[in-house]
């Protein structure tokens, strides 16, 4: 820690440099008034982090911060962390209204965020996030009101979207049925107890199975159009055999034919050498 705290003013301030090295989350969250302000849903991640906070404001008169004129900026990395939806009301509620991911299986490791915080509100920095082969994105922030504003956008297979959509995807070819993905978003808003979620999960299924219904009605009618196309083909190369040995039977030499031309040449000869020995006489 460094940094300078100054009561020449009517109003003291402060301006500190904090250095975190191997912090416990769930213990220092839960006691310092400020680290709850600065990340409320801290309270659910259970692990250790490194962090670079940096923060100014004024103090109140019992020279403790006065959290509606802090502004600053953090950066932290979270050490072999796992999560704890049911220490939070907002994450528990989310984990209870989306039926295709577990939270507590959500990977920490390693993640790195950053935020900046400046009268009374929090912004953080997008966080990319990974359950399984959901790739989800955190955004947005809260107030140090405890208020709540944030969206979580949640890529997900269509096969964790119920028994209509899996049974469309049975229909399609195997490389289609894998790439289809559906982003399903949450937001969560409200304060940090009383939170409110809201998700347009059952709007993203309902679309997401008029466009896999619509998919599988254009494979069939391109099977239809290849099975029509490969029918034609047979018989175009049909023809095209049957064409090509009549004009063999038309170029093949007749014996006759030929006989018939060589006599009729003589003649042709013979008579124009007579021909022309009688004009030679005369």
């Amino acid at each position: 820690l460094n940094g300078s705290v100054s009561t020449k003013q009517e109003t003291p301030v402060f301006d500190m440099a904090l250095g975190i090295d191997a912090f416990n989350i769930g213990e220092s969250f839960k006691a310092l008034e400020l680290f709850q302000a600065l990340s409320p849903l801290a309270a659910a991640i259970q692990g250790k982090l490194n962090s670079a906070l940096s923060l100014s404001g004024a103090l109140n008169d019992d020279l403790t911060p006065n959290l509606s004129t802090i502004s600053g900026d953090a950066v932290a990395e979270l050490l072999a962390s796992s999560l704890n939806p049911e220490s939070s009301g907002a994450l528990n509620m989310l984990d209870s209204n989306l039926s295709f991911i577990d939270l507590k299986e959500v990977n920490l490791e390693n993640l790195k965020t950053s935020f900046t915080f400046e009268n009374g509100q929090v912004a953080i920095s997008p966080l990319q996030l990974k359950y399984k082969d959901v790739a989800i994105e955190v955004s947005g922030g809260h107030g140090f009101d405890r208020s709540l504003n944030y969206q979580a956008t949640f890529n997900v297979p269509a096969k964790y979207l119920g028994k209509e959509v899996s049974s469309l995807l049975a229909g399609l070819e195997e490389k289609d049925a894998g790439e289809v993905t559906v982003p399903v978003l949450a937001n969560i808003e409200g304060s940090v107890t009383a939170p409110k979620i809201r998700t347009d999960l059952n709007q993203a299924v309902t679309n997401l199975t008029q466009q896999l219904a619509e998919r599988k009605k254009k494979q069939l009618v391109n099977k239809g159009k290849d099975a029509v196309k490969d029918a034609l083909g047979g018989l175009l190369g049909k023809d095209q055999k049957k064409d090509s040995t009549q004009t063999d039977s038309v170029k093949k030499p007749d014996p006759l034919k030929e006989a018939a031309g060589g006599l009729f040449n003589k003649l042709l000869k013979k008579n124009k050498k007579e021909k022309d020995t009688t004009q030679g006489n005369n």
